[in-house]
């Protein structure tokens, strides 16, 4: 009976659609550089290429084996669908696509007992980038690395001036609410982060009322 290797089979397979994940990294973190006219060519080309990347991916006996229960149909109908709209001018609407693709690879990641997997962004990855402490926070957020997301997102809010673009400020909040009402269901911990907030000032008025 032949044998499947995951190191020789799959595992190659899966580290060329993540390392064309991380090339999208910068991009993923960043609307605004998301939907940039300057960088269409090389987002559109990496979206191809992770789209025929999962097309081509056979199921392969592993997979199953190592619990990580691979859609393929599902995330190759999700990138086709990202290319559609990015193609289409609907950059934004492209990289929400993406984004929710994405939650499909991490929880592959996560469904396997007893598999040391790769993180699709290591740390030392996303500290190379040249990417604003917000970004790196979104992308630990959207990557589901919460407790990462959670350590930038306070440092960030923490050094937010009040003439400072409210969007991310209050983005910044919404992930902090979401996770400690959604993920962690830790409402003291949550009000003690607001209060600490308040506390400090760091607000315009506008934001801190709401």
């Amino acid at each position: 009976k032949k044998q499947f290797l995951p190191d020789t089979s799959v595992r190659h397979k899966m580290n060329t659609i993540s390392g064309t994940i991380r090339n999208l990294g910068p991009y993923i973190a960043s609307e605004q550089e998301f939907i940039k006219e300057g960088n269409k060519k090389i987002i559109e080309q990496n979206l191809l290429n992770l789209s025929d990347l999962f097309k081509n991916l056979k199921e392969h006996p592993v997979i199953n084996t190592q619990g990580l229960s691979l859609n393929q149909v599902v995330m190759t109908e999700q990138l086709q669908q990202t290319v559609t709209y990015f193609k289409a001018g609907k950059r934004s609407l492209a990289r929400a696509k993406f984004t929710s693709a994405l939650n499909l690879c991490v929880g592959c990641h996560a469904q396997s007992p007893g598999q040391d997997l790769a993180k699709l962004f290591a740390d030392k990855d996303i500290d190379k980038m040249k990417i604003s402490l917000f970004e790196k926070a979104e992308l630990y957020f959207i990557t589901r690395d919460y407790d990462k997301a959670m350590g930038l997102y306070d440092q960030f809010l923490s050094k937010v001036k009040k003439n400072d673009d409210d969007e991310f400020i209050y983005k910044a909040l919404e992930r902090e609410l979401i996770y400690f009402v959604r993920i962690k269901k830790d409402f003291a911990a949550g009000k003690a982060q607001f209060d600490k907030y308040l506390k400090a000032r760091l607000f315009n008025d506008k934001i801190a009322d709401e």
